[in-house]
């Protein structure tokens, strides 16, 4: 059907229905007036060939239905630019704050890491004023031994 389009220039292929709901083709010849209006593509001038329009209703696009489908289109447009935006957006603040949070878990582990060390020292500490405290223990138990068979003496 393309090469046909091409083949002849000057001719437009229109569909319309016939009342058995088939769909035909028609080859409507574009006059060079119609072709000089631009701000009314839509209009064109049918050729003889072309069958009554009560026999076959030509589908046309009415400038209401075209004002609609262009405010449409431009409403769409602007929704996916915010839309992407918003994406980009969103992507950007992710990465600042996966940058912030390792940052801070960095931080927590050192943190950590020198808890660790402290919790040993105090134990190493503990484990030795304990052993400190069970010897100063026995000797005080010896010195009050001790008192106590001099004073039986």
């Amino acid at each position: 059907m393309s090469g046909d389009l091409y083949a002849q220039p000057g001719i437009i292929n229109q569909v319309y229905c016939d009342q058995d709901d088939k769909e035909s083709i028609l080859n409507i010849y574009v006059s060079a007036e119609s072709l000089k209006v631009y701000d009314k593509p839509w209009v064109e001038v049918i050729s003889p060939t072309t069958p009554p329009e009560a026999q076959h209703p030509v589908i046309r696009e009415n400038s209401r239905t075209r004002n609609h489908v262009r405010t449409d289109s431009v409403f769409l447009g602007v929704l996916c630019l915010l839309l992407l935006a918003g994406i980009i957006f969103l992507g950007v603040k992710m990465n600042r704050d996966r940058t912030n949070w390792r940052r801070e878990k960095d931080q927590c582990m050192a943190d950590k890491a020198n808890l660790r060390k402290i919790c040993d020292q105090l134990r190493a500490n503990n484990s030795e004023f304990s052993r400190g405290k069970d010897a100063l223990w026995r000797f005080c138990k010896k010195k009050t031994q001790i008192s106590k068979n001099l004073d039986n003496s």
